[in-house]
C-alpha cells in the first residue's frame, strides 16, 4: 500500500507544470540557522515534495491515526524524516522532539491545522516551535488548474496529472518569545492570517477553475 501511494504522489507531483513564486522566502532562510517551519494547510499536503523539494533534510510530526501512518511512510520513501506522536495527546513530548530537529538544522513541515480539524484553524503547533527553537514560520500555498477534492474533514485537493498549478511562499515570520495568552494569541492569528490571505490571492487566481474537480 505505502508503495501504491508513494507512487501515486510521485506521479501527481512531477507530471504537473509547477510555477514557483517568492521562493526567496524560503531559500533565503535556509542559508541562516536554525531552519524554518514551513506550515501549509492540511488540504495541500500532497504537494509536499514539490513545496520542499527532494534531497533537503526535512523532518515532520505525523500521528498514529491511519492516515497520519500513510503519510509519514510515504513521506520516508521521499527521503523525509517522520516523528510520530500527537500535538494533543503528548504537547510537550512532540514539541521537544519536533524542536530537536530543527537544533539538528532540519527544515520542520506542519499542517496547522491537521490532523482532524476544524479546516483551516491554526492550531499553537508552530507557534510553540517557533518561540522555542527562534525558527522563523514560512506559510505556503498552493492552487492548480484542474483537481480533485475529496470528502475529508479538510476536502483534500489532488492536483491533476498534466495540469497547470502554482505555489506561493509567505515571507518568513520571526514571533518574540512571549508569555501571556493574550499575546501568544495575537501571535497565532498573525500567523493564521498570513497564511489564510497567501490561500485567497490564490482563490482569486484559480477562481476560473474552480469547477473542475
Amino acid at each position: 500500500m505505502t508503495a501504491i501511494l508513494t507512487l501515486m504522489v510521485a506521479t501527481l507531483n512531477y507530471t504537473v507544470r509547477w510555477k514557483k513564486r517568492d521562493k526567496q522566502h524560503f531559500t533565503e532562510t535556509l542559508k541562516g540557522f536554525p531552519r524554518p517551519i514551513m506550515i501549509c494547510w492540511h488540504d495541500q499536503l500532497i504537494a509536499f515534495p514539490k513545496i520542499l523539494g527532494l534531497g533537503k533534510p526535512c523532518s515532520s510530526l505525523c500521528s498514529s491515526h491511519a492516515d497520519g501512518r500513510f503519510l509519514g511512510l510515504v513521506m520516508r520513501c521521499f527521503g523525509y524524516r517522520t516523528i510520530w506522536g500527537s500535538s494533543n495527546r503528548q504537547p510537550t513530548a512532540s514539541l521537544r522532539a519536533m524542536a530537536r530537529e530543527i537544533n539538528q538544522g532540519r527544515i520542520f513541515i506542519s499542517a496547522p491545522d491537521g490532523p482532524r480539524g476544524p479546516s483551516q484553524v491554526l492550531a499553537m503547533g508552530p507557534i510553540a516551535l517557533a518561540q522555542l527553537t527562534g525558527a522563523p514560520i514560512i506559510p505556503v500555498a498552493w492552487r492548480g488548474t484542474a483537481q480533485w477534492r475529496v470528502k475529508s474533514w479538510d476536502r483534500m485537493r489532488f492536483m491533476k496529472p498534466f495540469s497547470s498549478a502554482t505555489i506561493v511562499y509567505g515571507e518568513p515570520i520571526f514571533l518574540e518569545k512571549k508569555k501571556s495568552r493574550e499575546e501568544i494569541e495575537l501571535q497565532r492569528l498573525q500567523v493564521e492570517n498570513a497564511l489564510k490571505a497567501l490561500n485567497t490571492q490564490l482563490e482569486i487566481e484559480f477562481s476560473e477553475y474552480e469547477d473542475i474537480k
